[in-house]
């Protein structure tokens, strides 16, 4: 491997090839739910982060991890091409598919969001503790200044300071994006088992239905019963469902001794899906063209009626 070789810095956390599917003449139209953003542009601007899947090694190149998935997405990206094209699949290329949606479900924004709030939780905690006292701040540092573990850090900031910042959380804990790939790729494998275990069906969108949509956070888990929030579902859990777009026109629903025959997806069926990637969206959707629509259970909207419901949420958000 060359040392001079260069390195990929944007990372897409929804693979580039899943995205084509969703574009027309290479562009992918795109909706911003934070901002009330909307705009039309290439597939490998959006979905992306810089060094999301950098790695630090003293064996291998930061972007050794990226390149691994580039690998894995080669493989899958004729599948997507097929399916999306209207070709059924043999049962080992629907073996990629899985993988494609375990991939997409353990490695996310929103996934290590949750993860580093868990993290800062605890250390917070952990830092109330350990600044309850001076005299059991100064014991602390004592204790890792002879195990070595503070060589070559300043450790004569005053207490109080120490305490100050501590009181109102001015310390962070931030995991890197090593420590998050060490955790994704540790709970890939049983991930992938329990997904593998669910039936799954084909929902076959009709041509007037205005197709499916998808998200920056593409594999939706839904409970098909009422819970608590503290309570969300696992992918384990029985009587939950997994929604997967694959093109416009093809989406998958995955259940635990599900139905396994083809659907015909109406303009409600449709609808309701799309409701549903707006819902569990991290931050954007994404489309093949504007003429997409959602439907809630009591009437349909579009894309227009969805930015103005999006700015009508930032004004009671900033009022």
């Amino acid at each position: 491997m060359s040392a001079n070789r260069p390195q990929a810095r944007a990372h897409h956390f929804v693979p580039r090839c899943y995205l084509n599917r969703f574009t027309t003449r290479g562009k992918i139209t795109a909706i911003d739910l934070s901002t009330g953003a909307r705009f039309t542009t290439n597939p490998k601007n959006v979905a992306q982060e810089r060094d999301f899947n950098r790695i630090d090694s003293e064996t291998a190149a930061p972007d050794f991890l990226e390149g691994k998935y580039a690998e894995f997405e080669s493989k899958v990206a004729p599948v997507l091409k097929k399916l999306g094209n209207g070709a059924t699949c043999s049962s080992d290329e629907f073996e990629y598919v899985l993988n494609l949606i375990t991939l997409l479900a353990s490695r996310n924004p929103r996934g290590r969001g949750a993860f580093e709030k868990f993290q800062d939780d605890v250390g917070h905690q952990i830092f109330q503790l350990a600044t309850a006292t001076k005299e059991r701040w100064e014991g602390q540092v004592k204790q890792m200044r002879e195990a070595g573990r503070l060589d070559g850090i300043e450790t004569d900031v005053p207490y109080e300071r120490v305490r100050e910042m501590v009181a109102n959380r001015k310390l962070k804990l931030k995991a890197t994006t090593s420590q998050h790939a060490y955790l994704e790729i540790g709970v890939f494998d049983k991930l992938l088992e329990v997904i593998s275990q669910r039936t799954w069906r084909w929902l076959r969108a009709d041509k007037n239905s205005g197709g499916f949509i998808t998200s920056d956070h593409p594999v939706c888990l839904f409970s098909n019963t009422p819970t608590s929030p503290l309570l969300p579902p696992g992918y384990g859990i029985a009587d939950t469902t997994v929604y997967f777009p694959m093109s416009p026109l093809l989406a998958l629903t995955g259940e635990f001794d599900g139905p396994t025959d083809d659907l015909h997806a109406d303009v409600f069926t449709v609808g309701s899906f799309n409701a549903r990637m707006v819902n569990h969206a991290h931050r954007q959707i994404y489309a093949a063209d504007e003429n997409f629509t959602f439907f809630d259970g009591y009437k349909f909207f579009d894309r227009d009626d969805l930015l103005k419901r999006v700015k009508a949420e930032r004004a009671r958000g900033s009022s």
